[in-house]
């Protein structure tokens, strides 16, 4: 998805050192008490399971499509762009990050493969939600 992403649990400074290589910085930050957090999996599912396309969205759409409809003979190139528009905000509904923040996540976390049981990353949405370690030069 989309968003700033970071590496938690016991091997999460590990990950973020081969991320940093030699030019990098590592920033130690936590998540608000009150932030909202959903997994990749439940977002995905949920994208999976059809017919969750936000509200707004789908009006959008409609309203395209019938533009499209009342356009008189020779409109092809109009059709056309009005098509990539409906079919640009068919794709953003269906974006994991941006249903997280349809729903009103602050982050979505990915399980990692080699990260152990509680590692993994985690993709910030809602940086307003971070609580960032002061660190001493």
């Amino acid at each position: 998805g989309n968003g700033t992403y970071t590496a938690f649990g016991s091997r999460a400074f590990e990950v973020a050192e081969r991320y940093a290589k030699d030019s990098g910085q590592i920033v130690r930050m936590k998540l608000s008490s009150n932030a909202k957090i959903v997994d990749a999996k439940t977002l995905e599912d949920e994208i999976m399971s059809g017919g969750i396309r936000p509200k707004p969205f789908q009006d959008y759409i409609d309203d395209v499509e019938e533009q499209i409809s009342n356009l008189p003979d020779g409109s092809d190139s109009q059709a056309a762009l009005l098509r990539k528009k409906a079919q640009a905000a068919d794709m953003i509904s269906r974006d994991t990050s941006a249903l997280a923040v349809q729903k009103g996540f602050d982050a979505i976390t990915v399980p990692a493969f080699g990260m152990g049981e509680e590692g993994g990353f985690m993709v910030i949405l809602n940086r307003t939600a971070l609580i960032m370690e002061d660190v001493k030069p």
